[in-house]
């Protein structure tokens, strides 16, 4: 009996001991605010007396449904005032619950977390939370890297070659030559840079072939003699930039060519226009400084005399990022032939040029607004010859040059790597001026549009619609540069 009254008993228990298949009641743990002065007095938990309750066995256990999360609000938990206590858990035992993370409430942030970098990618702020802006750093263009970089400096090699053709389309004025093209040319371009953290050299040579540029020299051969094309060398740019603690030193020979725009401008260097046009290149010793952020000042001495006899001051002021007017950047120049009066004053006569050149984005990035105007021929004077009526010889006399006021205005649009520039220059009585080309129309309004486009990584196409010379004809040109490495 006593054998059938224990197994009777052993029975029961184990069926008392079952689990049960109703509806789990999770009873909600209380959360304890914690203050800062409370968090100092909390003792940390000794973890070895800690007495972790041995976990169900899941292959036996009927887990119950997860809580609807769409009706659970989740208060915001302030991360920088909650102590953690180190438990200790089995994790073999521990089995992960889905969480549905579409339907997870963003946590506030702690105010005292500052980023130390820009933020690059869309945050969702918390109900109530301070707004943060944030800037997105622009993408820049990668460099080419130098052929050869060393120790202390780096040096690359630039190759390309050009072809260059204009046609005029005649509607004012009488084609008399007769060309198919009026421009045809073609050259061959190379250079050498080298650089260093305070030390900056290049040698750019142009090499003309003598039938495409129409270079015909004089050949004597055998007693007899002839014309015959012969190529043509130019050493464009030569020289040298040493950055020191307070100026910078440039000595050698290159082009002063600035412009905001590509046909018109650059009243500072004098008057020429052009599809890409340029000045030819000179010798100059220059000195840069920058008394402050926003403004620095290049002050160049310039000249093309085989025994300097005549030269002229050049001097640049530029002005960046100034106090209420950020997105301006202004160029104000300043050049007279000052070295021409030290050499023979009789002979010669200063001018003064006085420059302004504006640029502004409209669309930073896409499209910018540029314009310049000059006060050229300041304090000019010019000397003419006439017959005098009492002895009817030729005499000389000198007489003052009006003051030339040009003004060039423009667009520019940079779409993805396109560059569209549409500009026009205004000189009041053109025809009155000595910037006005020999034609029999000539207008005080010219226009011009430019478009480059780099059709592939070696092939760049520049092309252009604009006013032949000063009248009412209008010429189209085109460049092809092709760089060879």
């Amino acid at each position: 009996m006593k054998k059938i009254f224990l197994a009777s008993m052993i029975v029961t228990s184990s069926l008392f001991a079952a689990p049960t298949t109703g509806t789990a009641t999770a009873t909600p743990i209380p959360v304890v605010k914690a203050t800062v002065a409370d968090t100092a007095q909390v003792a940390p938990a000794d973890t070895a007396k800690i007495a972790v309750a041995p976990i169900a066995d899941t292959t036996k256990a009927v887990v119950p449904p997860v809580a609807d999360t769409t009706k659970t609000v989740i208060a915001p938990v302030d991360t920088a005032k909650v102590v953690a206590i180190p438990v200790v858990v089995d994790t073999a035992k521990v089995v992960p619950v889905p969480v549905d993370t579409a339907k997870v409430v963003p946590v506030k942030a702690s105010k005292t977390v500052t980023p130390k970098a820009p933020i690059e990618t869309n945050i969702m702020a918390a109900p109530g939370s301070e707004a943060v802006a944030i800037k997105t750093p622009v993408k820049e263009k990668a460099k080419k890297a130098p052929l050869y970089t060393g120790k202390d400096f780096s040096l690359d090699l630039n190759a390309s070659f050009e072809i260059q053709a204009g046609k005029t389309l005649w509607t004012s004025e009488d084609d008399e030559d007769g060309y198919n093209l009026e421009e045809w040319w073609g050259r061959a371009n190379f250079g050498v840079i080298t650089e260093a953290d305070d030390f900056k050299g290049k040698l750019l040579v142009y090499m003309y072939p003598g039938d495409l540029q129409g270079n015909e020299v004089n050949v004597r051969e055998d007693g007899d003699t002839s014309y015959a094309y012969r190529d043509l060398f130019e050493i464009h740019e030569a020289w040298v930039l040493q950055h020191t603690e307070f100026v910078n030193f440039k000595l050698g020979r290159w082009e002063f060519t600035q412009k905001n725009g590509d046909f018109f401008g650059d009243y500072v260097d004098g008057y020429y226009k052009g599809f890409k046009s340029g000045l030819n290149s000179e010798n100059a010793i220059e000195f840069a400084l920058s008394p402050t952020e926003n403004m620095s000042v290049d002050l160049a001495f310039i000249s093309q005399a085989p025994h300097l006899n005549k030269g002229d001051l050049r001097l640049m002021f530029h002005f960046r990022e100034l106090a209420g007017i950020e997105a301006l950047n202004l160029d104000l120049g300043y050049s007279n032939n000052i070295f021409d009066e030290i050499y023979a004053s009789d002979e010669n006569d200063v001018r003064h040029t006085i420059s302004l050149q504006a640029k502004t984005p409209l669309v930073p990035g896409a499209i910018y607004l540029f314009i310049e105007g000059a006060f050229m021929n300041l304090d000019a004077e010019e000397e003419y010859t006439y017959v005098d009526p009492k002895t009817h010889l030729e005499r000389t006399k000198t007489r003052s040059v009006d003051m030339v006021t040009p003004i060039t205005g423009g667009i520019l649009f940079t779409p993805k790597d396109y560059r569209v520039i549409l500009e026009a220059e205004y000189i009041k009585d053109r025809n009155e001026t000595e910037f006005a080309d020999d034609n029999k129309h000539v207008k005080d309004v010219l226009g011009a549009l430019y478009i480059e486009k780099p059709l592939s990584k070696h092939f760049t196409l520049s092309f252009g619609a604009h006013s032949y010379g000063s009248s009412k004809d209008f010429a189209f040109t085109g460049n092809l540069l092709g760089t060879i490495n």
